[in-house]
């Protein structure tokens, strides 16, 4: 018995008509393309023009780089020694963050600027039972 498409297939024309007729579809718009969302009954449609402005929870301001705050991250440094994989990421207000390799499931900190207290622990220590619940805290309001 040798192996032949047509049995597969069916016959060579439909294997013929399969191989032609679906870009030929894909070409004609067979896809259905996508539609603009439909704002509910008796609403304006919102477009870039009528977009609400920014609620005060949305986090405006950049986080500014680590390398802006050396003396910043070099307390960070001495303050997690334990721990030789944090790093300042950057500042944001009164608060910075740490990040003590949460890429592999350590923590990230969100630490007062001034005494390095923590005011949230973030990242890998979220997988505990109790999971994370202020991360990122409400004071941080960067992006």
């Amino acid at each position: 018995m040798v192996w032949h498409p047509r049995w597969i297939y069916g016959d060579e024309v439909t294997m013929h008509r399969s191989l032609t007729l679906g870009p030929l579809l894909l070409a004609l718009g067979a896809c259905p393309a996508k539609t603009p969302p439909v704002a509910p009954q008796g609403e304006p449609p919102v477009t870039p023009e009528t977009e609400p402005p920014p609620s005060s929870d949305t986090p405006t301001a950049s986080m500014e780089p680590a390398a802006d705050h050396p003396e910043l991250a070099e307390r960070v440094l001495e303050k997690f020694a334990d721990n030789s994989r944090c790093e300042l990421l950057g500042v944001c207000g009164e608060l910075a963050i740490v990040d003590c390799g949460s890429a592999v499931d350590g923590p990230l900190y969100y630490v007062q600027r001034d005494d390095l207290s923590t005011v949230s622990t973030c990242g890998g220590a979220c997988m505990s039972p109790d999971g994370c619940t202020n991360c990122p805290p409400a004071q941080w309001q960067c992006k």
